[in-house]
């Protein structure tokens, strides 16, 4: 696998961020079972050391053997925030639109090609 990530600030506040993977592999009989390729690239505004917004839209190419053999171009749209409440706790909320071209078993769930989900996570530094 590989992987690149360039970091652009595009202002004193505004930051942007692009990444590519690649992963190819096979297995012992040398066929392969992962063939896949993904652009994810990120906006986050830094409102004050306490709050930043940000966006994330990745695209997800998986060919060759990887989810059932299909071919599959699976998109994500994510707005979230980074909330800090004390310098060594960061709160991310997130909302979540996903959507799948190709054969969408498997993926998202009930097998739909579209679905929304909300999460969040938490980061404790010590």
């Amino acid at each position: 696998m590989s992987s690149v990530v360039a970091n652009l600030n595009v202002t004193d506040n505004l930051n942007y961020i692009f990444q590519t993977d690649v992963l190819s592999s096979v297995n012992e009989a040398d066929v392969t079972v992962r063939d896949t390729f993904d652009i994810n690239q990120y906006l986050i505004y830094t409102h004050s050391d306490c709050l930043s917004y940000g966006t994330r839209m990745e695209w997800y190419n998986a060919n060759a053997g990887i989810l059932q053999g299909n071919a599959n171009d699976i998109y994500a749209l994510t707005g979230g925030l980074n909330i800090k409440p004390h310098a060594n706790v960061t709160i991310r909320p997130e909302i979540r639109y996903d959507w799948v071209f190709g054969d969408a078993t498997g993926i998202l769930e009930n097998d739909e090609d579209t679905q929304f989900s909300f999460g969040m996570d938490s980061i404790f530094v010590f």
